[in-house]
């Protein structure tokens, strides 16, 4: 659903939403067992010159075996800075304080374009680590390609994958124009006791001014319905301090395989 780099391709394998708790907060959320879930990313690199910091509410209604649907939903913080310096606040889960009590355990990241790393830490942490992650060698991803002509091409693409695709409009999303697009797409199910086929139906919101993704749906009907949205946008440089690493945290370099 999402269009992303190598970065967002990254957070994904990290990002998280906890059921039933409004993750990153101040004061302690309940907590229960996390399940696997994509970030808002869009665009091949991340955009210089736009601005912004968001709050970013993500829902999920998944469907058991037994037919019963749970509800779960988490709260994100986002933001970049005019240099396309990326910055992301999560929860990956609960661990237990030295009290016992299951805490929310917050996740930062930070990635630098203009360095070609990705650092990350946790508050709390007792080893007081600092994780710094260094982009592969190679060139850039070029500029997308975009009009007409290669909107018309990738549609072409995905009917031939048996993915409809329709144009949604635009809309306002958080103050800003969203451009909205449909996709459609029904699989045989290869699982023992699945008889039907699943249809997936998913929704992109962008805002091409910022290069991001305002809304996105996926509707599985298998799964569930998760739906990520941004609820509130700030446009304007962000504070420089979310972008710097806490004092005393050892880092530990980790470099691509050669």
């Amino acid at each position: 659903m999402v269009k992303s780099n190598q970065w967002a391709v990254w957070m994904t394998s990290a990002a998280w939403i906890v059921m039933g708790a409004a993750a990153v907060a101040q004061n302690p959320a309940p907590c229960t067992t996390p399940v696997a879930l994509g970030a808002m990313s869009y665009g091949p690199q991340p955009k210089v010159g736009a601005p912004y910091s968001a709050t970013l509410t993500t829902t999920r209604d998944q469907k058991l075996a037994d037919g019963s649907v749970v509800h779960g939903s988490v709260t994100t913080y986002q933001a970049r800075d005019s240099a396309g310096r990326e910055w992301f606040k999560r929860s990956l889960g609960c661990q237990p304080g030295p009290d016992g009590v299951r805490r929310p355990d917050i996740q930062t990241l930070v990635h630098d374009p203009g360095t070609g790393t990705t650092a990350s830490w946790e508050e709390d942490d007792p080893a007081k680590i600092l994780h710094v992650l260094h982009d592969p060698p190679g060139n850039p991803l070029p500029p997308a390609k975009t009009g007409p002509a290669a909107d018309a091409a990738g549609r072409r693409a995905l009917e031939e994958m048996g993915i409809h695709t329709e144009d949604l409009g635009s809309k306002k999303i958080a103050g800003v124009m969203a451009e909205g697009t449909r996709s459609a797409q029904t699989v045989l199910a290869r699982q023992p006791g699945i008889a039907q086929p699943i249809k997936i139906v998913g929704e992109q919101w962008i805002s091409k001014d910022l290069d991001l993704e305002m809304l996105g749906i996926d509707d599985n009907s298998k799964n569930g319905r998760t739906a990520s949205e941004v609820v509130d946008l700030k446009l304007g440089e962000p504070n420089a301090a979310l972008f710097a690493p806490p004092a005393g945290y050892r880092i530990v370099d980790i470099k691509p395989a050669r």
